[in-house]
């Protein structure tokens, strides 16, 4: 893999899965067997799987913890697979701790996937099903600064969609390189298996969530606003998902908690993982760079 395309890779992967530190708690988790947490992606032909385990209701998260997830809550020994149902079974390779990824799988349109993480430490053997939504639609993303003159602007984000069905469901997501040199160092890589210290975390206020029903004439339209500083580079990018995966963020979103995937969930939220939580999805994405000095 070229190492411009690892890097293209890293930044989607990073916009996908915003880093920050785990918030209070202000519920009670129940004490869990360390069941899996799974998430994914892919874009650019790379497969990415994070798996950790479940928090202990005995853990405690609070802003004093590591920015980094603790070392026992990442699955660093493991057997990673994903199969087409009836060809060839791919093994990914372990990039970091908690950290799984493939650049040889070409994924095919709408075919049906099955992932298995067998954990060398436990023997558990977690499973899940998915189909690869690629994106193929016509995409138009516009900003437009409507407040604010230096530091932090208001910035509305328009986005357009063509050739939309009625059961289409898609999620926006967005930030900037300044937010990212916060929240993560991006890695030099030389290969595939090096350079990733750490899993970043998955924020549910930093997507946005657009349903085909709300299309006029095969065409869904989505506007919202954020800050934004004009000395920045916005990134924004739009993925197809299915029912399910829609559900699960939906659902995540609505509980305003900022924590990691990895140290479990707060409530009962949708899951394809059996047993465990989080989801498997397989998904591409059409990726926007707006360089916001240019605004």
């Amino acid at each position: 893999m070229k190492n411009r395309n690892v890097q293209l890779l890293l930044l989607a992967v990073i916009t996908l899965f915003a880093c920050r530190k785990p918030k209070p708690l202000d519920i009670v988790i129940p004490e869990k067997n360390n069941d899996a947490v799974v998430t994914s992606f892919a874009a650019d032909n790379v497969i990415v799987v994070s798996a950790g385990y479940s928090a202990q209701a005995l853990k405690k998260l609070d802003d004093t913890a590591a920015g980094f997830i603790p070392k026992d809550l990442l699955m660093d020994s493991a057997v990673v697979t994903i199969e087409q149902q009836g060809k060839q079974q791919y093994k990914l390779a372990k990039a970091s701790n908690g950290l799984y990824m493939s650049d040889e799988m070409k994924l095919s349109e709408k075919a049906e996937y099955k992932l298995t993480i067998t954990d060398l430490k436990t023997g558990k053997i977690t499973n899940a099903s998915t189909q690869y939504l690629p994106f193929t639609n016509e995409a138009e993303v516009k900003t437009t600064f409507i407040a604010g003159n230096g530091g932090d602007s208001l910035l509305n984000v328009y986005v357009a969609v063509s050739n939309v069905e009625v059961s289409d469901r898609y999620f926006i997501s967005y930030t900037t390189l300044e937010q990212l040199r916060k929240n993560a160092k991006l890695p030099e890589l030389t290969s595939l298996n090096k350079g990733i210290k750490s899993i970043v975390s998955f924020e549910p206020k930093k997507i946005q969530l657009a349903d085909g029903n709300k299309a006029t004439n095969g065409v869904l339209e989505h506007n919202f606003s954020i800050n934004a500083t004009r000395r920045d580079t916005m990134v924004i990018q739009i993925v197809q998902i299915d029912d399910g995966y829609y559900n699960y963020l939906a659902a995540y979103k609505r509980t305003g908690y900022l924590i990691n995937q990895l140290t479990g969930e707060p409530i009962n939220l949708p899951s394809n993982i059996k047993p465990g939580y989080g989801y498997f999805a397989l998904y591409d994405t059409k990726r926007f760079v707006f360089d916001l000095t240019k605004k």
